[in-house]
């Protein structure tokens, strides 16, 4: 499952020196042409962008039944980012989570871990179609990753394919590894997600899209502590699982603000008895994300 967000506060500062372009003009007069450099001013390229993100979300059983007391979670993050040049950029993000922690599910906001990463739009080309590459490293900073030593990686690779002015697919695959200083009994060691999306634009405000996808995920067998509550569960390779999932929702922009409102189900094929039923609510959640950057 991911996670998502109902509220947001901003902001941001930028790079907003100038930069002073020389440029040249000619005038002629009697006595024939003169040329004579004039300094033009213009606005230097913005290096610096600081970005707030909130993403919510609750189940869809809950939210059918307007249980949202303790059953709304989020994630969200402040992160400072700088553009290295036309393709490669580089943020550390501080995140914090809510109602992921702590078994009172009181609407507490915690210190999560601190991420760093590294982005190139042109990472590598494949018959001339660049792929997007993402490094991300993922530091000790909530109580579960400082009790266990986890560390984080993650490297997705995607590409755009354009069918028209207003319909792009895009294809993706983002790969997690998990390592542990302390203690890696029962601990997740592998995700890897395959997805694919299309995105229709309407305008520049409104772009509906749909995902399909297929996630797995690997666990160390043991007795290991769980995120939740830090209790202790003893896991065996009937925790891993193969889940198939589908996203639908749309993007809206607004110059720096930015909302996306989607709805997600993923569907274990390792669970016994478990069939395939469009939009169960037991594994559908509804999700909202908040985001703004200057």
């Amino acid at each position: 499952m991911k996670s998502l967000i109902t509220g947001l506060s901003i902001l941001a500062a930028a790079n907003m020196a100038f930069a002073v372009t020389p440029t040249t003009t000619s005038s002629t007069t009697g006595a024939g042409e003169t040329t004579a450099k004039v300094k033009e001013v213009k606005p230097a390229e913005k290096k610096w962008s600081v970005t707030l993100l909130q993403e919510t979300y609750v189940m869809a059983n809950q939210a059918h039944r307007q249980n949202f007391t303790g059953q709304v979670m989020a994630d969200s993050y402040l992160g400072l980012g700088y553009k290295l040049n036309d393709f490669e950029s580089v943020q550390v993000r501080q995140n914090f989570t809510m109602n992921q922690e702590d078994t009172t599910r009181d609407a507490e906001y915690k210190v999560s871990d601190t991420t760093l990463i590294y982005k190139n739009k042109e990472g590598f080309f494949v018959n001339e179609t660049p792929f997007v590459n993402e490094f991300r490293l993922y530091l000790p900073g909530s109580e579960y990753a400082t009790e266990t030593g986890k560390i984080e990686g993650r490297y997705t690779a995607a590409f755009d394919q354009k069918l028209s002015s207003e319909l792009t697919m895009t294809y993706s695959n983002n790969l997690r590894v998990y390592g542990y200083t302390k203690s890696s009994q029962g601990q997740r060691t592998v995700r890897n997600f395959t997805s694919g999306t299309a995105t229709y634009k309407i305008n520049d405000i409104v772009s509906p899209f749909v995902t399909l996808g297929y996630q797995v995920r690997w666990y160390r067998t043991g007795e290991g502590l769980t995120p939740l509550g830090f209790e202790n569960k003893v896991v065996d390779p009937g925790d891993n699982y193969d889940k198939p999932y589908w996203v639908a929702g749309a993007n809206i922009a607004a110059g720096p603000l930015g909302i996306t409102i989607y709805a997600e189900q993923d569907h274990n094929l390792r669970k016994k008895g478990n069939d395939f039923k469009f939009a169960n609510e037991d594994e559908t959640f509804y999700s909202m994300v908040v985001s703004a950057s200057m």
